[in-house]
């Protein structure tokens, strides 16, 4: 991840915030701002903007979770069972498929089975 991309995601999980706001204290153009707003969606962050500012949706930040997980355990490039990460997360079948979901499309995760995945560290 980008500095000016954690930047942004960090300033978010504290409060929406405007262009204006990202701007000083990123010091991107706007046009900057947007297109980094355009890579964190990519990253799997659903980050809107509803009255002018952007917000990050707290349900997303899963993502973050199971990642930081996974690196501390040094689970990548390793075979994890599906069940294992839902009870160490506390999260629900439903929420870590959307998850796993994200990541097979960054070409981050390869399912092996329904029940165990391995997640690459990119």
């Amino acid at each position: 991840m980008l500095p000016s991309q954690k930047r942004i995601l960090d300033v978010l999980k504290n409060k929406p915030a405007s262009s204006e706001e990202l701007t000083m204290i990123t010091e991107l153009s706007p046009d900057g701002i947007r297109g980094r707003i355009s890579e964190i969606r990519k990253l799997g962050y659903e980050i809107n903007k509803v009255d002018g500012k952007y917000r990050l949706d707290e349900d997303r930040l899963t993502a973050e979770k199971l990642l930081s997980y996974v690196e501390s355990n040094k689970l990548y490039g390793q075979k994890i069972k599906v069940s294992m990460l839902m009870n160490e997360l506390d999260m629900s079948h439903e929420k870590l498929t959307d998850i796993l979901s994200k990541l097979y499309h960054r070409k981050q995760l390869l399912q092996v089975t329904k029940d165990v995945v391995i997640i690459y560290n990119i």
